[in-house]
């Protein structure tokens, strides 16, 4: 399920849009090819069983983008799987998959974030998020944005994610979203700190700090 959704219930005149691939008829999956190059789905990689006790999430963002962007079972991906934070071994990993794709990492902004993150999902790729919340610091996969009906993809008013910390949710593509445009007299405050949302209704105050992106290779 690609392109332009309404899950759950965005707020009025609110638009989500996923990264191409993913569907959550039922529990959130994505588009994979068999042996036979036929088409069929897989569960997205989860922490209970690709994440450790501990573990900031990384590793899990990096698996869940390239087996998205590969349509490959992440069991059939080579390991070990690299963290975002080694950028030669990332290349390297990249480099090695059957369908090849390329990741950058890069300190980010809340205000240009949703700018950069609607650039990548128009172009067939898909991102994971460090966050600073509560004393620590974790990646999410941003499964999609929400933006305003009729608005660019690019001019996202929020960030749709599968956040580890959080319970699945069905039928739902995100299990959390992050506010992305600051309310003057609300944030001020807060500096680039955003508020984060679960959608089974907690709120913390977040701050995004690095971006994951993950690219077809030649994009």
């Amino acid at each position: 399920m690609s392109g332009v959704h309404r899950p759950g219930a965005p707020r009025s005149g609110r638009v989500h849009r996923y990264v191409r691939g993913l569907r959550f008829n039922s529990q959130l999956q994505y588009q994979v090819f068999d042996a036979r190059h036929r088409r069929a789905w897989a569960a997205l990689p989860m922490p209970w069983l690709y994440s450790p006790p501990g573990d900031d999430g990384g590793r899990l963002c990096v698996l869940q983008a390239a087996s998205v962007l590969t349509k490959t079972r992440a069991y059939e991906l080579p390991g070990p799987v690299p963290a975002p934070s080694d950028a030669r071994e990332l290349a390297d990993w990249c480099s090695r998959l059957e369908f090849s794709i390329s990741a950058c990492v890069q300190e980010v902004l809340a205000a240009t974030l949703g700018k950069m993150v609607g650039n990548v999902i128009r172009a067939g790729g898909a991102c994971g998020l460090q966050l600073e919340a509560d004393g620590e610091s974790r990646w999410v996969f941003v499964s999609g944005i929400e933006d305003a009906a009729g608005e660019d993809v690019g001019g996202a008013r929020a960030l749709l994610l599968i956040d580890p910390k959080v319970p699945s949710a069905w039928i739902a593509g995100y299990n959390a979203r992050i506010e992305l445009r600051a309310r003057p007299a609300r944030d001020a405050p807060h500096g680039s700190a955003r508020y984060w949302q679960s959608i089974h209704g907690g709120q913390l105050l977040a701050r995004p700090t690095t971006l994951l992106t993950v690219l077809p290779s030649g994009v």
